[in-house]
């Protein structure tokens, strides 16, 4: 069921960078996320959003430091050097923008959106409820790379 939902993510991430921040990322190679992966590597900040309804889950949006802070300033035309509220800010509304442009393309699905959080830190670990399953969704783009993670509870 979640691999009918990856090109739904996979084109809303595209579209979002291309209109919002004029970049085309380029898609890597997907993965399904192991139930004991530990931490998300090079990757220091996610914004995730849940899904409630007849889909429920997560969308995660993992980042480096630097591109989380490349990726607001182009949206916002700032010139933010650390991780601040902005940058924090920036996260959210992209999840929120990538979840919401999947989400129309899920037809016949009931579903909501929560509010976005952002988590960052070194060394964080996202747990999923026992059932789940997840795919991530690997990006380069000229303001660094990024991952595109979909959490689906059955």
């Amino acid at each position: 069921m979640i691999a009918e939902y990856v090109d739904h993510f996979v084109i809303a991430t595209t579209d979002v960078f291309r209109t919002m921040l004029n970049c085309v990322p380029k898609l890597g190679d997907l993965r399904w996320s192991a139930e004991d992966d530990e931490g998300l590597g090079p990757f220091h900040v996610s914004a995730i959003i849940g899904l409630i309804g007849t889909v429920k889950g997560t969308i995660e949006m993992s980042f480096s430091e630097d591109t989380a802070i490349a990726i607001c300033n182009k949206l916002v035309a700032g010139d933010n050097t650390k991780l601040n509220a902005d940058v924090v800010d920036a996260l959210g509304e992209m999840v929120n923008m990538v979840t919401g442009g999947a989400k129309a393309k899920f037809v016949g699905e009931r579903m909501s959106t929560s509010l976005p959080s952002v988590v960052k830190g070194r060394n964080y670990t996202i747990k999923h409820p026992s059932g789940s399953r997840s795919v991530d969704i690997p990006f380069e783009s000229e303001l660094g790379n990024l991952l595109v993670r979909i959490t689906i509870n059955y």
